[in-house]
């Protein structure tokens, strides 16, 4: 019988748990990760890989987690993510077409001739690169998808592993899976994050808090003033064509 996490037996063969990577936006503030993390270890889930770094925007971050549930709970801990203050976006990527990379270093035992020349043929076929060497060692960098590490992983058991890390998973959907962006918007990455919204103008005369779309100059030029030859007026602070309207 298969368990989801504490919300007892799964019922239906589509509701078995499996993995699934999660790209969480978030503001990059203090505390941010912590409540993240809290939610989803607080419904009974473990975190299988976790990274995080800055996007394009510093005021804005990235979470790419891995989970193993089943779509209904997923589902569920995707809408209380939502919920928080300062998340701004929750992608489950196992829906999509993605690409996922993992960079892993590994020690192997290679005390005679004959190993080192069969983990150097593992390591060409799959572009693996030795990044320390010693009397009785190999050390390996390998980066790929999960399957490929698991699979170099399996071949090199058996020279023997004596030390093993590995940074979490960090994934992006293709070119394919990406919105059409407007004009002028960049569409690397999750295109409506707030580092790549389109920058909104503030009208003429209105206080620094209101905002509005960005501005057509065709469009308004009917009834926006050129400002490029209106003189200022410095004793009032203001150009003297709001001096005039006001």
């Amino acid at each position: 019988m298969t368990l989801n996490g504490r919300n007892g037996p799964a019922e239906a063969q589509g509701d078995r748990p499996r993995r699934h990577t999660l790209a969480i936006q978030v503001d990059n503030r203090p505390g941010v990760l912590a409540r993240v993390t809290t939610l989803i270890s607080g419904r009974g889930f473990n975190i299988d890989s976790l990274s995080v770094a800055e996007t394009m925007d510093p005021e804005v971050s990235l979470i790419t987690l891995i989970i193993t549930g089943s779509p209904r709970i997923i589902a569920q801990i995707t809408k209380q993510l939502r919920k928080l203050i300062n998340v701004i976006k929750v992608t489950d990527l196992s829906e999509m077409d993605y690409v996922e990379r993992q960079l892993i270093m590994v020690r192997i035992r290679a005390e005679d001739e004959s190993s080192r020349s069969e983990i150097m043929r593992l390591c060409e076929i799959f572009r693996a690169k030795v990044i320390d060497v010693s009397l009785k060692s190999f050390t390996l960098e390998i980066t790929g998808g999960s399957d490929k590490i698991a699979a170099a992983l399996s071949l090199l058991a058996g020279f023997g592993i004596e030390e093993q890390v590995s940074t979490g998973l960090t994934a992006m959907t293709r070119s394919s899976q990406q919105k059409q962006a407007p004009k002028g918007v960049p569409t690397s990455g999750l295109w409506d994050s707030p580092s790549s919204r389109p920058t909104r103008a503030r009208v003429p005369g209105s206080p620094p808090s209101a905002t509005a779309l960005p501005l057509d100059r065709e469009k308004t030029s009917a009834w926006l003033p050129d400002l490029s030859e209106a003189p200022l007026d410095t004793s009032k602070g203001k150009t003297s064509w709001l001096a005039d309207r006001s």
